[in-house]
């Protein structure tokens, strides 16, 4: 469907350079895929910027170890072994999620990616962190925004909000009135 294909191309609409990518609400910095999974889905979705995804990072490894039995078999049989040239950060904007993406030179040719999110603080896996932004530069990020904390029991209930991580207090973004803000959706940008 066109909302599978749209959700297959996140990763790549958040791609900053290499395997690096925004970390809006709990996002890590640094992905590797499995070329098996993003070429099946891929193939599944129509989405053939995943392609650009299924590359060996030479010295670097997917979250979730390839020694598995499952992962080698996904390999095995989705991914031919070819890699395609990786991914160019692009423009990008996502209505939905309030997140735009631009990308532009320096004048001496070094790649430029500013990050901005919006949205509204009611998402799925949400931090408090409207009107954060993240600056990357020729493969570094300068100015970044944390991402995701340390997965506890505590971070998905009713304290969540005290983790700096899903509190905006880690976040870049302004307060008002001294004020941080707080979740649901009606603390949007």
């Amino acid at each position: 469907s066109d909302h599978l294909r749209k959700v297959a191309a996140y990763p790549v609409k958040m791609l900053l350079s290499g395997s690096h990518f925004a970390t809006f609400s709990d996002c890590d910095d640094e992905n590797i895929f499995h070329p098996g999974i993003v070429t099946r889905m891929a193939e599944r979705t129509g989405e053939k910027s995943l392609l650009t995804l299924a590359i060996e990072m030479p010295g670097k490894k997917p979250d979730h170890q390839d020694w598995r039995l499952q992962m080698m078999l996904r390999n095995c049989l989705w991914w031919d072994g070819r890699e395609h040239p990786a991914g160019q950060p692009g423009d990008a904007y996502l209505p939905l999620g309030g997140v735009a993406k631009l990308v532009a030179q320096t004048p001496q040719g070094a790649p430029v990616v500013l990050a901005i999110k919006a949205g509204h603080n009611a998402e799925n896996h949400n931090q408090n962190d409207v009107g954060s932004f993240i600056l990357h530069v020729d493969g570094e990020t300068f100015l970044a925004d944390p991402g995701r904390g340390l997965y506890t029991r505590q971070y998905f209930g009713p304290e969540r909000y005290q983790n700096i991580f899903a509190n905006s207090y880690g976040h870049s973004v302004p307060r008002i009135g001294g004020q941080l803000q707080h979740e649901g959706r009606e603390f949007c940008g």
